[in-house]
């Protein structure tokens, strides 16, 4: 008899050491950065033939998920907490000290070096969070911000009704796709920032980011849903590396992130963090961790890096690679990190 894959909600069961999980957790968030480097440094033919979008291009879903996960395991530590005490003093002062001071920063320098380079990009964007001398992965910026405003109260329903949450956050992905592809100014532009900046094109992955903060092994009974939508990540993705499709009713830009590929993100996350992780090995890791740990500090500065590096290629991608996680990292260690809060990524 056939066992129905249900999204039955249970309490997490963590697997390995607290240092192991935070290990596990800073290798893939240094692994995802690498991935976005070289989403900018590669063509997307040279992607292409490495069947990029199951891996490279999965870097921002596997960010999100990271994303919806932490900040869930984050709030669970306060489960019976009112919605007024999540989103108290305290939440704000943290976030202030994680995103706005390295934000406020990065925009700081990145304005002053357009401007020295006469190449600053003023529009109405600005007005939404895009710097004025922006680089690849802008976006994101404006992203994770939505996300510290929106995702308490997210939380919030989530706890109260966390299957029918994650139902309707696919259903409102899959809503703001199919209405996306219908607004022809986003359609003449390659990347529309108000498109590609929005929190509702991500909304599954983030999904798929809580529902496994409280339980993440790949075996875990509750999880059968997850590995039960893989397949269909799978042919959504076959179809976009072996077809390239024009799909005229969605809006082209990142169908890698869109919604069939929340499932595979979360596949990756649930696999990688049961990978066993013992001393020797985080040793060895450690520079990864520490990249992985200034994860976001390294986001910004690889935007100005490659606004002034030319070209694409494997060796643009060493070299971006190297400039962006050394000055990202130096960038995470020299700015203050706020009373009592230790330096840490957001996704």
């Amino acid at each position: 008899m056939a066992t129905a894959v249900t999204l039955e909600p249970a309490p997490r069961i963590p697997a390995g050491t607290a240092s192991e999980r935070s290990a596990q957790l800073d290798i893939l968030k240094g692994l995802a950065i690498l991935g976005v480097i070289a989403q900018h440094a590669i063509t997307k033919d040279g992607l292409a033939s490495l069947w990029g979008s199951f891996w490279v291009r999965q870097a921002v879903t596997v960010f999100l998920v990271l994303m919806g996960l932490n900040a869930a395991r984050s709030l669970r530590r306060r489960a019976d907490a009112p919605l007024r005490e999540l989103v108290g003093s305290d939440y704000w002062r943290g976030r202030f000290w994680r995103l706005g001071v390295p934000i406020l920063a990065f925009a700081v320098l990145s304005t002053a070096v357009g401007a020295a380079l006469g190449k600053l990009e003023l529009g109405p964007t600005v007005l939404a969070g895009r710097l004025p001398f922006p680089g690849p992965g802008s976006y994101f910026v404006t992203l994770v911000v939505t996300f510290a405003i929106v995702f308490p109260f997210l939380f919030a329903v989530y706890r109260a009704y966390p299957r029918a949450t994650v139902i309707a956050c696919f259903a409102i992905s899959v809503a703001f796709e199919l209405a996306a592809g219908q607004v022809d100014a986003w359609r003449d532009q390659q990347y529309p920032y108000l498109y590609v900046a929005n929190i509702l094109h991500y909304l599954a992955a983030i999904a798929v980011g809580m529902w496994l903060a409280d339980d993440q092994r790949p075996r875990a009974r509750r999880n059968r849903w997850i590995w039960a939508g893989v397949p269909v990540s799978v042919a959504w993705l076959a179809w976009l590396e072996a077809a390239d499709p024009d799909i005229t009713r969605l809006q082209p830009s990142f169908l890698a992130t869109a919604v069939p590929s929340a499932f595979w993100a979360g596949a990756i996350v649930m696999v990688f963090l049961a990978i066993p992780l013992g001393a020797r090995v985080r040793t060895a890791l450690r520079p990864l961790m520490v990249v992985g740990q200034a994860s976001f500090h390294v986001f910004l500065m690889q935007m100005l890096v490659f606004r002034l590096i030319d070209g694409t290629g494997f060796g643009v991608f060493l070299l971006a690679t190297v400039v962006s996680c050394a000055a990202g990292v130096v960038f995470w260690k020299v700015l203050p990190t706020g009373p009592r809060t230790r330096p840490h990524a957001t996704a």
